[in-house]
This record gives structure tokens, C-alpha cells and sequence, in this order.
């Protein structure tokens, strides 16, 4: 009847280690993964003064990429950046154009269109505060002197 305890350990794998999950629904898409074996495993000493790192696999079966265009961490705004985005989205510029004036300022960055709408989400989240959109919407009827 022994105790069973989860262990403090960190696994770290390539992104692109694993097989690709087939959905039921018969669409093909696409997938990053190949089956990369990389990884290594990382546990606390015994003394608790360091941690111990063990590479179960340190090769990858894949080039590097080109661009690192679609990683989530990469493709974050910075805080500069969502100030940039907020002030646009303000203005009513068109998403697209907010993502062309994002990379004009810097070349190299690789920040898709899919975080500029996130980020919008998130200005508007804050506007509305705990009120659902349709409570929202009747407070902006309701201080527009709007009769309904």
C-alpha cells in the first residue's frame, strides 16, 4: 500500500515530435509533425540544490525552419505592440492593414493576423467589463438616448 507521488520532472520534446491526430470528420489537413525523437528530461537532485538533466534523445529527424512564422511564443505582440494595435483597431483600420503597418515597423516580425483579432478581443473584453454582449449593447442604447 504504497503512497504514489507525482514527480517534480520537466520533459522537454520538439514541437514537431509525435504523430498527428486524425479527426473523425474525414477533412484532410495539415500537420507540423514527424516524428521527431528529440527530447530530454530534466529532474530535481536529491538535495534539492540543482536538477538533473538527462537527454533521452538530443538528435532531431528535421531541418531547422526558415521562418519561425506560426509559433505561438514568437508570434506574440509586444507591449509596444499591442499599445500600436489598440490605437489602429481605435481609428477603425481594417485588420489587415494593422498586420501590414505591425511588419513595417519591424521587418522581421512574424506576427499572424489570427493575434491582431485575439488582441481586439481582449480590448473589447475590457470595455464591456462583466457585462454580456447584449447587456453591452443595451448600455450603449441606453446612454446613446436611443428609445426602444
Amino acid at each position: 500500500t504504497g503512497k504514489r507521488e507525482r514527480s517534480n520532472k520537466l520533459i522537454f520534446g520538439c514541437d514537431r515530435g509525435g504523430k498527428h491526430k486524425r479527426t473523425d470528420s474525414g477533412t484532410q489537413s495539415a500537420s507540423k509533425k514527424c516524428g521527431c525523437p528529440f527530447k530530454i528530461r530534466s529532474t530535481p537532485t536529491n538535495d534539492e540544490s540543482g536538477w538533473k538533466i538527462d537527454v533521452k534523445c538530443g538528435l532531431h529527424n528535421h531541418g531547422l525552419p526558415d521562418r519561425l512564422e506560426g509559433h505561438s511564443f514568437i508570434g506574440r505582440l509586444t507591449t509596444d505592440e499591442k499599445q500600436h494595435v489598440a490605437d489602429l483597431i481605435k481609428r477603425h483600420v481594417p485588420h489587415r492593414h494593422i498586420l501590414l503597418s505591425l511588419q513595417d515597423r519591424d521587418p522581421e516580425n512574424v506576427t499572424r493576423i489570427t493575434q491582431v483579432y485575439k488582441h481586439k478581443s481582449v480590448i473589447q473584453k475590457e470595455i464591456r467589463g462583466p457585462r454580456s454582449e447584449i447587456q453591452h449593447l443595451f448600455k450603449l442604447i441606453e446612454d446613446a438616448g436611443y428609445v426602444y
